[in-house]
């Protein structure tokens, strides 16, 4: 693949406020593009009369209702490019964004399946332009690893990727039934079969503002639920891949080799999975099953350093599922074993860095919450052990 087309795909609804600057911004790359596919997904804004006055000669497909997943989706289908890029109707390019993502494709000899990088988080001026607020955090993983720490989060997104058509093709369409975390499973989906390749410069300008989300089935919800929804749409990821997945799966591929002989540690990274995304009862099933066994040896310092990547893997609504009534007896029968113990600390770890954080950012109420989901669940006494755990280290 000397010289790739590339197919850009822009979902769009509603947003005829922001379209023709994210158009204009694509039209300006200095890699050209094949074509340019705007797939309106049912807008009932100025979304149809103001498409056919944009730059550009945009191909406009106009379908009924069903989310960005079935847009993207509807797009592919469309599309002619060896690459496809999918980029969101209210962000804006660099002139340059189609050049950084596209360079690992045109080095001689490449084997490239897809690449990734950072952007620049943006703030919204009145007049409608950006004021660049910071980058993302995205971690520069390649092969395997890409796949890996995307079982803990999602740390990047389609407007800062671009897919090689034949990706597309091999693990089929996004899931339609989901209105967000769309991208976090495809992106599981992607890396579980091919090669990540991460690039260190930020791509596109993201634009941080409070239109509302979703757009699945007439499905709309405001930017302050946008977190919640999202974790809800994860949990449904993760409960699929917990029935889908094999616990090698959970190994990392230095690890694999090694299984049956590690598979205490390859439930654990499963638990640790599962509690990142707040799905207890999973989490409690593999951790029961970890404690029940008889005659096993401490937990290694590899096992530990599991428990470690679950006090920072857990987020706040995690944490705030935890305190149902139905996860406290389970959690409170590993505080009392030995085995069980580290897990329950780790989560406490995690408790207290999220409590932390919201107390920074002034959301006291947020921070409350989880100190009252977190008494609930793990019992004064369990808080008082911990406590003094931490006072004679």
């Amino acid at each position: 693949m000397n010289t790739p087309s590339v197919s850009l795909i822009i979902p769009t609804f509603n947003r005829a406020k922001y379209l023709r600057a994210t158009v204009e911004s694509l039209l300006t790359q200095t890699y050209p593009i094949l074509e340019m596919i705007i797939v309106d997904d049912g807008s009932t804004d100025a979304t149809p009369e103001l498409v056919p006055q944009l730059p550009g000669n945009p191909l406009y497909l106009r379908k009924e209702n069903g989310g960005r997943a079935s847009s993207i989706n509807h797009g592919v289908r469309h599309a002619k490019g060896d690459l496809i890029w999918v980029f969101d109707d209210d962000d804006i390019a660099r002139p340059d964004s189609l050049a950084l993502l596209i360079a690992p494709f045109l080095k001689p000899g490449a084997q490239v399946d897809f690449t990734y990088g950072p952007w620049y988080l943006c703030d919204e001026n009145p007049d409608g332009s950006l004021k660049v607020a910071g980058t993302s955090a995205s971690p520069l993983l390649s092969g395997a690893d890409f796949f890996h720490e995307m079982l803990y989060r999602c740390f990047t997104q389609g407007n800062a990727m671009l897919i090689a058509r034949r990706c597309y093709d091999a693990i089929g369409p996004m899931r339609e039934d989901l209105i967000r975390s769309q991208d976090h499973d495809y992106m599981l989906r992607l890396g579980r079969h091919f090669n990540a390749t991460p690039l260190s410069e930020p791509i596109f300008y993201w634009r941080r503002h409070q239109g509302p989300r979703g757009a699945g089935g007439g499905k709309m919800f405001g930017a302050k639920h946008l977190v919640r929804n999202w974790h809800l749409y994860r949990q449904k990821i993760f409960v699929d891949l917990h029935r889908d997945f094999a616990l090698v799966d959970y190994l990392p591929p230095t690890r694999r080799s090694l299984m049956p002989g590690i598979e205490r540690e390859a439930r654990l990274r499963r638990a640790v999975v599962m509690s990142a995304h707040g799905l207890w009862n999973l989490a409690f099933l593999d951790m029961q099953a970890l404690t029940a066994a008889s005659g096993q040896a401490p937990w290694t310092a590899g096992e530990l350093d599991v428990f470690a990547r679950l006090a920072s893997a857990v987020t706040s609504d995690a944490l705030l599922d935890l305190g149902a009534p139905e996860y406290r007896e389970p959690l409170r029968a590993l505080a009392r074993h030995s085995m069980g113990w580290p897990f329950v600390q780790a989560l406490l770890r995690a408790a207290r860095w999220q409590v932390h954080n919201h107390l920074r950012d002034g959301e006291r109420a947020s921070a409350w919450r989880i100190v009252r989901a977190v008494v609930a669940a793990v019992g004064p006494w369990q808080l008082l052990r911990a406590g003094a755990a931490q006072l004679f280290r």
